[in-house]
């Protein structure tokens, strides 16, 4: 990500399940969530990247509307807190 002029806000675990169908001969996948701010130009860049990495099966980026980042960026901090606090017992 860094390489790309990226910053990981957030990045958490979000769910491990069963595939609905195989994907490259995968059955089961682990889900992540990760927040991360990068200028526009180099995303295509971070695109291809991601394309040719072997350990991501599928990948979905979306741009978050600016009124709504900073918001989703707490929740999902507050989240992840939750989650350590709790596996920390």
């Amino acid at each position: 990500m860094a390489e790309f002029g990226g910053t990981v806000l957030v990045s958490q675990l979000w769910d491990e399940r069963k595939l609905a169908y195989p994907i490259k001969g995968q059955k089961k996948g682990a889900y992540w969530l990760i927040y991360f701010r990068m200028d526009g130009g180099n995303l295509v860049a971070f695109e291809r990247q991601c394309e040719l990495n072997e350990n991501l099966l599928r990948r979905l980026i979306l741009k978050i509307d600016s009124r709504l980042a900073e918001p989703l960026v707490q929740h999902a901090q507050a989240s992840e807190a939750t989650t350590k606090s709790a596996a920390a017992h």
